[in-house]
């Protein structure tokens, strides 16, 4: 009886230690997939990995890395939630609350995405990246002035980020509170990254605003010859010529 009972868990060990060589192999190979930019391929694989072993995190982590990066973002919280919702605590959750806060703005979840940023904040609170995302969904909501709070922080920690001075002069601009101020910070943000074309299309934005329209005409003519697709440069030229 014992000899049999042996035997049995020596099976058991067996079907064990091939079914994790197998996990192993496909990580592996999904990771390598992922690197080389074979993001289909890396799905399927990885794909396999999680129906070998349904609670494998690093294989979520990647799966939901490569949804977001084909934006296929409903698979790509599916395979996040996984990582949050674990008994397990996994190496990269701090990565994945960013990533969250990051797709529920892109689907206009604002509150969710608050919750997954606040996680990020209350750990670091000089993360700027998850200090801009909470600014945007404020200025999206028009909560200004939380929001001004917010870019005005990350200001203080980096004086040359462009995002947060052009983010800033568009809470501004839009409010109506103080165009020319808003112009100004816009201007801060096109000296440390210029020809960028947002910031050009803040700047004429602000001048229409004004009903400064030859100056706007300047800016939002440049800004469309750099990115001819934009929408909402398309948007603002269509105001001012009243098309």
């Amino acid at each position: 009886m014992n000899d049999d009972l042996e035997s049995m868990w020596s099976r058991v060990d067996l079907t064990i230690s091939t079914s994790q060589k197998k996990v192993t192999e496909l990580l592996k190979q999904g990771r390598e997939q992922y690197d080389a930019g074979k993001y289909n391929d890396a799905i399927t694989t990885l794909l396999k990995c999680v129906n070998e072993d349904p609670e494998n995190l690093e294989s979520h982590y990647y799966l939901g890395l490569l949804y977001t990066k084909t934006d296929d973002l409903n698979k790509a919280i599916v395979h996040f939630n996984e990582i949050t919702l674990s008994k397990y605590k996994y190496i990269h959750l701090y990565n994945v609350h960013s990533i969250l806060g990051y797709i529920y703005i892109r689907q206009r979840d604002y509150e969710t995405a608050k919750g997954h940023l606040s996680e990020i904040i209350q750990q670091n609170k000089n993360d700027l990246k998850a200090l801009s995302m909470m600014g945007y969904i404020h200025y999206k909501k028009n909560n200004f002035e939380k929001a001004k709070d917010y870019y005005t922080e990350v200001i203080r920690q980096d004086g040359n980020n462009a995002n947060a001075y052009n983010s800033l002069g568009m809470i501004y601009i839009d409010g109506a509170e103080d165009i020319e101020k808003g112009i100004s910070f816009c201007k801060r943000a096109l000296e440390i990254a210029p020809d960028t074309p947002a910031y050009l299309d803040s700047i004429g934005w602000g001048y229409f605003k004004m009903q400064k329209e030859s100056q706007a005409m300047e800016y939002l003519k440049k800004a469309f010859e750099l990115a001819p697709d934009n929408q909402e440069i398309k948007h603002h030229l269509k105001a001012i010529l009243n098309i």
